[in-house]
Formats: C-alpha cells, sequence, structure tokens
C-alpha cells in the first residue's frame, strides 16, 4: 500500500499500538496516518504513550514516509549534522578569507 494511502490504523498496527488508535483519532483528531507529520513528542505524552513506544511510532512513520529522491537523501546527509556543519563551514570561510587578505 502507498504511503498516501496509509490508515492510522495499519500505521499503529505496524508498530504494534493499536491501543492507541481511538485517542489518537478523538484526542489529537488525525484522519489518516499523514497526519501524525503535525504530531509532537507533547501530543503523544498526553494520549499516554511512553518513550520507547513513540520511536516504534516515529520508526514506523519514517519507513512509511520517507523521501526517497536522491535530493532529499544529501539534503538529510549535509543537514543532518545542523548547527555543527554550519559553524565549522563559517569557521572553514573565515579561515580561508583571513589567508587570502593576508598574501
Amino acid at each position: 500500500m502507498e504511503a498516501e494511502q496509509c490508515t492510522i490504523s495499519e500505521l499503529l498496527c505496524e508498530a504494534d499500538l493499536l491501543c492507541y488508535e481511538h485517542s489518537m483519532r478523538t484526542v489529537l483528531r488525525l484522519r489518516n496516518a499523514a497526519d501524525m507529520n503535525f504530531v509532537d513528542e507533547n501530543d503523544l505524552n498526553k494520549i499516554g504513550m511512553s518513550r520507547p513506544e513513540q520511536k516504534r511510532l516515529k520508526m514506523a512513520y519514517h519507513r512509511r514516509f520517507s523521501k526517497s529522491s536522491i535530493m532529499g537523501k544529501l539534503r538529510r546527509k549535509i543537514l543532518g549534522k545542523g548547527i555543527n556543519f554550519i559553524h565549522m563551514l563559517s569557521h572553514s570561510l573565515s579561515a580561508h578569507l583571513l589567508l587570502i587578505i593576508s598574501y
């Protein structure tokens, strides 16, 4: 089944978390599995989901809704390093600028 057609029941079944289906539909008001994109950790805590259960759900969601494009993978590789990568890049550029100015 394609990711766009995935239901909350299927996603929760894959993560072995079907006991949370009613809470997700009534408390969090989710209509389909793609709506999980808008759910954060506090929402899942509110319905009583433990950290290991949240991790299982997150893994099942990413298996179904992962971006498989080359650009997406490349972006995640580069930007996945976050602030450290940007800081390292800016530090490297300033070092090069100092070398150019000193000549």
